[in-house]
């Protein structure tokens, strides 16, 4: 027999206690499951400040293409 995951049990007694109309104690068991069903994202890394960041070194960082690659070249 496999035991069941911490996260199983949650789960099962959440649904148990949100079909018996215990929605507090369904909440609580919510909040407490969440961080491993919904893992959070990545933090956001701060832009860079481009300010000092010379033209040549933003193409390098764009992929090499330089400006109105995209298009063909016409800018």
């Amino acid at each position: 027999m496999v035991e069941p995951s911490p996260l199983h049990v949650l789960l099962a007694v959440m649904r148990r206690k949100w079909r018996d109309g215990d929605e507090d104690g369904a909440v609580s068991l919510a909040k407490a499951a969440a961080p491993y069903v919904h893992p959070r994202a990545p933090a956001a890394r701060p832009a860079p400040d481009l300010a000092q960041v010379s033209d040549d070194e933003l193409d390098e960082l764009d992929g090499g293409g330089g400006a109105g690659a995209a298009d063909g070249g016409a800018a």
